[in-house]
């Protein structure tokens, strides 16, 4: 059997393969289990490692992790030769991404194949509310949907760092209900949740509010051109909603069209038609003026993003 296990939501996939480890060791010794990293395969060892006999024989499960992205292709190709040959019928290969990697190589067609690849996409709706919600029951820790619902706003859905929150946050409540005051202590707020902060304040001529979000992500490690990223993220988002809301649009089936979590639509519903839909788009296209004069050195990246803020705020 062969299965291949990848996509952006590296929490789900490290849960899955821990799953498939855990039930395949309730029932066979730890030596019939084997994990290696693509960067350890080579054409002397390739075949070794898929065909080796374990001491007391029975069915053996080899994980390889992030062939398709490190491994040579010289080994990716003699791994398709091998995989297309048959591999034994007590034999589970496992290839497990958790980075990028071309998907117009020959070996991921190979491994692509329904019932066999499994992509996780990143978590939203109802999948990523029960998948926190399975983590504070793991944890014993009390959250309310409203609360819920906050904590994500300020999260986003990367279960990693939720997963964390929900561990930080069942310490500090001992047991007690999850508050938004508890998260306001705890929780630093996403990048993207500080942008969105950023853009309404410069929006609504808040120069005071808008630099206090840049100074703090600069603070934090972000870089200029990150930051502008984000800002063209968060417009483009204000756009879209804008346009779904003034079309009459209820909130719920806008996320489905543009394929957003909720508590991100939600944030951009209450405050996208306070603004003129021409400012949005005017603004949209300034910072792509801008983002070209910095590829064309007309301004360096930090010039550009204390400018850019300015005309956002005064136009």
């Amino acid at each position: 059997m062969i299965l291949l296990l990848h996509g952006e939501d590296t929490y789900q996939a490290k849960a899955k393969l821990t799953a498939i480890q855990q039930r395949f060791l309730s029932k066979h010794p730890t030596d019939n289990l084997v994990s290696l990293p693509g960067t350890h395969l080579n054409i002397n060892n390739l075949r070794s490692v898929l065909f080796a006999q374990t001491l007391l024989g029975g069915p053996r499960l080899v994980v390889l992790s992030n062939v398709l992205s490190e491994t040579p292709a010289e080994v990716k190709t003699a791994l398709v030769d091998l995989l297309k040959l048959g591999l034994p019928e007590d034999l589970t290969v496992i290839f497990y991404e958790v980075k990028s990697f071309d998907k117009r190589q020959s070996l991921f067609k190979l491994l692509n194949q329904p019932k066999q690849a499994q992509e996780f996409l990143p978590s939203t709706g109802v999948a990523l509310r029960l998948a926190v919600q399975g983590m504070a029951l793991k944890q014993a820790v009390v959250i309310t949907p409203a609360v819920l619902e906050y904590l994500l706003a300020r999260t986003g859905n990367d279960l990693w760092r939720i997963k964390g929150e929900v561990s930080k946050l069942g310490a500090y409540t001992h047991g007690s209900p999850v508050t938004q005051e508890s998260i306001n202590a705890l929780v630093n707020a996403s990048l993207e949740t500080n942008i969105f902060s950023l853009v309404i304040a410069a929006l609504g001529r808040d120069m005071t509010s808008a630099h206090l979000v840049i100074a703090n992500s600069l603070l934090a490690g972000e870089d200029e051109i990150r930051l502008l990223g984000a800002i063209a993220y968060q417009l483009r988002n204000l756009i879209r909603v804008h346009d779904l809301k003034s079309a009459g649009v209820q909130m719920s089936d806008g996320a489905r069209m543009i394929q957003l979590p909720l508590f991100v639509v939600r944030a951009n519903w209450q405050v996208a038609t306070r603004f003129p839909r021409p400012r949005l788009v005017q603004a949209y296209q300034r910072l792509a003026r801008f983002d070209w004069q910095i590829k064309t050195g007309a301004y360096d990246p930090a010039d550009a993003l204390d400018l850019f803020t300015l005309t956002l705020a005064t136009t």
